[in-house]
């Protein structure tokens, strides 16, 4: 992993050259502000690891359009952009859901160990220890699907927070969308009644619904017949179904989608969200398809927009294990010329761990012309909640947030 590290840090220092060279001339344009956050925050925490997948891409598309492009002969533009664009937002979709199998193993006292890095997947292993639980083994194989969720969230709550966004980033959100659907029919497809599917468990969609058929039938996959047990199939049938259905009903997706038809050349490729209203009072809805290690679960987000504030409701409910819960939350509670403040409050009631909550307060300050300070203080309880620790924990992140 050091050297990923080293990778991405170079990446970062000359992403960051580029856009602070631009940032004037940007300014001089217009009044729209484009953050390019970083995470500071405890080594094994997902959100760090998926704040800088979507930063990273972000500065590697603002690097290409202000840098690069305005050299490269016009009649190469339509084959040097793409070419460009696929491959780092491959790579920072990919790092990034490797990051978050590494980063559950070692919560739970494994690890997850990229020996060779090869094109399109590196040859990686993961290591558990015996006493780990078996939620902790599940996470361990759908810690990867996290990270995608967390970078599509990401995304989402800053294009409708700030009430734009950039096609760059509704593209990579795009990606992250599809990430389970597309492992589970085009990258690593299973035959669900073949038993070698469930013994050589190739693909993280099989690896994650075993570990979840397991945990909840206590039986293992194949019977005494050879057979594989119908209760396991039903389950994967079930939960691509799910997934497919409900990636299908998310605006955000169709946005997506129309963003690799936008010119970036025009404003940067500036796009707006989908809403019903006005600026006084305006709505819309997204999903969310996220496997945890209760099964898969799904979410129903609404954006509310009331005057200038701006609140994210949501519901989510899941299986085989029961996995109800709502959330709140808002990025401008208070706000002034110089800082804000947001909140958000959790309530879940879940199989396994019961009935809990989380309580996060995010105070964030403009400090320069083109820098803020921001933090997460979080608090949580015994259960699941996306992208945290199972046990209950209070957790500090830090945010430096580059803007232009």
């Amino acid at each position: 992993m050091k050297t990923v590290r080293q990778y991405i840090t170079g990446i970062v220092i000359y992403s960051l050259s580029m856009v602070c060279q631009s940032a004037t001339e940007d300014m001089e344009r217009g009044g729209y502000l484009r953050d390019f956050p970083l995470a500071l925050g405890p080594r094994y925490e997902l959100q760090v690891y998926a704040t800088a997948g979507v930063t990273l891409n972000s500065m590697a598309a603002h690097t290409y359009f202000q840098a690069i492009d305005p050299l490269v002969p016009a009649k190469l533009q339509n084959f040097v952009q793409p070419v460009w664009s696929i491959f780092w937002t491959f790579n920072f979709t990919m790092w990034p859901h490797d990051f978050g199998h590494w980063a559950r193993a070692n919560q739970a006292g494994g690890d997850f160990r990229i020996n060779t890095y090869r094109f399109p997947f590196p040859i990686s292993e993961m290591i558990q220890p015996v006493e780990a639980s078996q939620a902790e083994r599940t996470l361990m194989s759908s810690g990867g699907f996290e990270i995608n969720a967390l970078m599509r969230r990401d995304v989402e709550y800053r294009f409708y927070e700030n009430g734009y966004g950039y096609a760059d980033e509704l593209i990579h959100a795009f990606i992250q969308t599809i990430m389970f659907p597309m492992y589970g029919f085009l990258i690593a497809p299973a035959d669900p009644y073949d038993p070698k599917t469930w013994t050589d468990t190739y693909g993280d969609p099989v690896e994650y619904t075993l570990h979840i058929y397991k945990h909840y039938t206590g039986r293992e996959a194949i019977r005494e017949n050879g057979d594989v047990d119908q209760t396991l199939v039903d389950l994967y049938n079930e939960t691509l179904l799910a997934n497919t259905v409900w990636t299908l009903l998310d605006p955000m997706l169709y946005q997506g989608a129309a963003a690799f038809g936008v010119d970036s050349r025009k404003e940067q490729g500036r796009v707006y969200p989908w809403r019903l209203g006005n600026e006084d009072f305006s709505w819309s809805y997204s999903t969310r398809f996220n496997p945890s290690p209760l099964g898969y679960e799904l979410y129903f987000i609404n954006h509310l927009k009331l005057h200038q504030y701006l609140y994210f409701v949501e519901f989510r409910w899941g299986r085989p294990f029961q996995n109800l819960g709502v959330g709140l939350r808002t990025p401008n509670l208070w706000q002034s010329n110089s800082w804000r403040l947001g909140a958000a409050v959790d309530w879940w009631d879940q199989d396994i761990f019961g009935r809990g909550g989380a309580v996060s307060i995010q105070p964030r300050w403009h400090i320069g012309q083109r820098l803020d300070l921001a933090f997460d203080a979080s608090w949580k309880d015994d259960g699941y909640l996306i992208g945290r620790r199972l046990d209950k924990d209070f957790t500090t992140l830090a945010y430096i947030i580059f803007s232009y």
